[in-house]
This record gives C-alpha cells, sequence and structure tokens, in this order.
C-alpha cells in the first residue's frame, strides 16, 4: 500500500460521511475570515492593476465585488491572488502553510460552473484542506526547510481534490488529480516579500482547478507520481517513500480533521506570521513601560527557525517588505500606529522615524524557540536596550489568532467588517456574513458569491 491509499480512502469515503458540528463550526469561522480578506485584497496592490487583465467570456466564474461571467481559472486566480496578498489569511503551523487561501477560491469557482449549493462547497473545502494539512504535516518539514514555499507545493493538490469532491469524482479519477496536480508544485520563498507571493497562491487555485477539470475529461497521470523514484516526495522532500508514511497518514486524516486538531490560527494583522509572536512580545513590555523611541539604542527579537528564516526583509524599505520585517511592526507599536492594512504604505514605511526603529532591530534564532510550544510558530522574546543601558524584556508565546488564544465571534466579525466595509457597504456586508455563517443551507454558492457585487 502506498501514500495514495489513505488519501483516496478519505476522499471517497471518510469526507461523505457526517462531519462533527465542532469542524463545520470551524470551517464556517475560516470560511468567513478567508472571504473578508479576498474582498479587502481586491484593493491591495498589484489586484487592481491585474485586475485589468482577466474578461468575462460568459464563464459562471465571480471575482468577489469585481463581477461575474470569467471562467472558473480565472475567478480561482484572482481570487486566490487577493486571498492571500494581504498576508492575513489563516495558517497551519502543522503543515507549514496557509491552507484555506490555497482551497476555497478552487472551491468557489468550480461550485459556481455547476451551481453546487453551500453544503457541497463546504464539503469540498473540508477535503481539499484536510490533504493539505495532513500532507503537510507529513511531510511539510522537509520541504520548507529546503526552501520551497510549502502553501504553493502542496496548494494545488487540495485545490484539485477540492474541486473534484465537487464533481464526485472516482477513486482512479482522484488518483490521477494528486498524480497530475503533484506536477504542479512550486514556489521559492526567495521571493517572500514581493507581490509573487500571492501569485503564487492565486496559480495554485487556478492550477487545481485546471486539473480537475482536465481529469473529467480523461487526463490520467502515474501512479507513481507521489512516491515513486522521481516522484513528489523524493524530489520535494528527499523522502524515500517508507511505509510509516501511509500508517501516519491513514492515522490523521480525519481523525480530527486537522482543522480542529492543529487549529488554523487567524490573523489580526496583516503580515507574516513569523512577525506576530514578537508582536506580541513588544506588546508585553509596552502595557508596563511608557519608552520614547527616540532614546532606544537597539531592540532585538529571539525567535525560532522557521520565523527567522521566513522574516526575509528585516530592513524593510518599502510596504511589501514590510510584511517580513519585525522592526517595522515595532516601529508602529512604538509611535502607536495601528497594525492595519493602511498602515502598510510606502510613506509610513519610509518615514525616518520609522527607518530609525527599523534600523536598531535584530533578528536572531533562539534554540529554545525552535520546537516549544509543539504546533506553534515557537513564540519570541523580545529585547529593547535603551541609550542609557536599561534594559526592557517581554515573551510572548500565543499571540492573540492561536489556537490556544483564539479570536472570539465578535473579534472575527469586526475583522471580516473591517475588510469588506469600504468596499461593499453595509448591507451587502451584512448579507454576505450572515449566508457564510449558514452556508450549509444555501442553496446555490452563485448566490452567496454574487451578493458581493
Amino acid at each position: 500500500m502506498g501514500t495514495y491509499e489513505p488519501l483516496l480512502h478519505f476522499l471517497t469515503k471518510t469526507i461523505y460521511e457526517e462531519v462533527p458540528q465542532e469542524v463545520v463550526h470551524l470551517a464556517k469561522r475560516a470560511m468567513i475570515d478567508t472571504t473578508g480578506v479576498i474582498v479587502l485584497g481586491m484593493d491591495t496592490p498589484p489586484l487592481p492593476q491585474a485586475l485589468q487583465i482577466p474578461q468575462p467570456c460568459g464563464g459562471q466564474g465571480t471575482i468577489l465585488s469585481v463581477g461575474t461571467g470569467y471562467s472558473a481559472k480565472d475567478a480561482a486566480l484572482y481570487n486566490g491572488m487577493a486571498s492571500h496578498v494581504l498576508d492575513m489569511d489563516d495558517i497551519s503551523f502543522a503543515s507549514k502553510g496557509h491552507p484555506s487561501v490555497t482551497v476555497l477560491p478552487a472551491v468557489y469557482a468550480i461550485g459556481e460552473e455547476i451551481n453546487a449549493s453551500g453544503a457541497e462547497v463546504l464539503r469540498a473545502y473540508l477535503a481539499g484542506l484536510e490533504i493539505i494539512c495532513q500532507m503537510g504535516k507529513v511531510f511539510g518539514e522537509p520541504v520548507h526547510a529546503a526552501g520551497w514555499h510549502a502553501t504553493s507545493v502542496f496548494g494545488p493538490i487540495g485545490a484539485a481534490v477540492g474541486c473534484g469532491v465537487l464533481f464526485h469524482f472516482t477513486e482512479e479519477q482522484f488518483r490521477s488529480a494528486i498524480g497530475a496536480a503533484a506536477s504542479l508544485g512550486f514556489g521559492l520563498r526567495a521571493n517572500f516579500g514581493t507581490s509573487t507571493k500571492p501569485f503564487h497562491v492565486g496559480v495554485s487555485c487556478q492550477n487545481g482547478v485546471l486539473v480537475a477539470q482536465m481529469v473529467r475529461k480523461g487526463l490520467t497521470a502515474s501512479h507513481a507520481a507521489l512516491d515513486g523514484a522521481e516522484g513528489f516526495l523524493q524530489l520535494f522532500a528527499h523522502l524515500p517513500y517508507q511505509e510509516i508514511h501511509t500508517e501516519a497518514l491513514q492515522a490523521l486524516l480525519g481523525n480530527p480533521y486537522s482543522i480542529a486538531g492543529d487549529g488554523f490560527p487567524q490573523k489580526v494583522y496583516p503580515s507574516c506570521s513569523s512577525n506576530h509572536p514578537s508582536v506580541g512580545a513588544m506588546e508585553v513590555i509596552l502595557q508596563k513601560q511608557n519608552i520614547n523611541p527616540q532614546n532606544i539604542a537597539k531592540i532585538e527579537a529571539f525567535m525560532g527557525i522557521g520565523p527567522y528564516r521566513e522574516l526575509v526583509t528585516p530592513k524593510a524599505k518599502n510596504w511589501t517588505e514590510a510584511r517580513f520585517s519585525p522592526g517595522f511592526h515595532f516601529a508602529l507599536q512604538l509611535y502607536q500606529i495601528p497594525i492595519v492594512p493602511d498602515s502598510f504604505c510606502d510613506t509610513i514605511v519610509q518615514k525616518e522615524e520609522i527607518q530609525h526603529i527599523i534600523d536598531v532591530t535584530e533578528i536572531y534564532n533562539d534554540p529554545y524557540y525552535d520546537a516549544y510550544p509543539e504546533g506553534t510558530m515557537g513564540g519570541a522574546r523580545v529585547q529593547i536596550t535603551l541609550k542609557d543601558g536599561t534594559v526592557y524584556e517581554g515573551e510572548c508565546l500565543y499571540p492573540l489568532g492561536y489556537k490556544e488564544n483564539p479570536l472570539s465571534e465578535a473579534q472575527l466579525r469586526q475583522k471580516f467588517d473591517t475588510c469588506c466595509l469600504t468596499r461593499l457597504g453595509a448591507e451587502k456586508t451584512e448579507q454576505l456574513y450572515t449566508s457564510l455563517q449558514e452556508i450549509e443551507k444555501m442553496p446555490a454558492i452563485r448566490e452567496v458569491l454574487r451578493s458581493t457585487l
């Protein structure tokens, strides 16, 4: 028995069993969160410029808050890109990536194409999430360590199988979809801090849609595409297949669902999650001390190796680099500027006082945080040294949004409103939120998505 078998059993059997209500509730929260971020992302460069490219072609696809009549592939591409351009979408520490953004835009697109119900889309979304997260949990660490963007390595597989659930694929069709999507994994972490990172996500969604459509028309893939000698696991993770991989996937899939077991932290800040423990640690300091930023000699942030490697532009000079710069976040906190999307702009990033804080901030890997606490970003410690030698220190293990410190329903709604109100207005925002809260009762996903227009 190879790697495919537990995946195929889950996709053709388990996903059609009754899903625990806790899982349904958490999935709807994730849909609300991701859909709101998509709407706000449409206003964020390069989306306004890139949206000049797609043209309505008589298809059923809706680009949220923009228009309908697009192909499913275009809808998936642009909704996917918008979902990640703010870096404000959910994450999975277990799988080393961003699960919702590579699945939801894809199943939205195919759901519209076949006029699926909200309940059908919800099930397809859960299927794609579970495949991404549990494959990532078993195989993601070496993928991440090699410098790949794990989100867009596993993403096309999750998108393709989610769409396959909507198409009611057979076991053999799912095998082909997984194998074909495995050929389309990609993404360099070297491109973090640029708009290519959200482009990774959009293309993952588009590729998943295309694979599912092609498999439906007869596309096949090798049975060795995942775990063969020159297959996905060997090339991306440098892992020769072992029976232990199958056993691990069998034990994990749906038992419990990753969204309930490992949890999907939902972000309150529009930036790489690797910043957030450090932001929390700075907040601990500022809750106790009133610090004049001009008196700071240096700031040191200590974190696990994963966050340290992901924060690739600590000396940010523009708004995209600022999403990967703890120093920029510290500057906002010290000058009491809210950490919200509007603050990530070149005008603020390039202010002399902001650049000073960025310049005096250094980040370090502290092995203490590499594996503590297990299943999280690892926490962080921040140390501020003033010019007179005074030192202040703070630590944060669980920033707001983590499973251990989740957003309340009111906080989730506030984030959704922040994302949607300006672009949609109060009435459409309320309608969209209510529809997503009751998604399993909605007769057609088209109605939900087109309410954003």
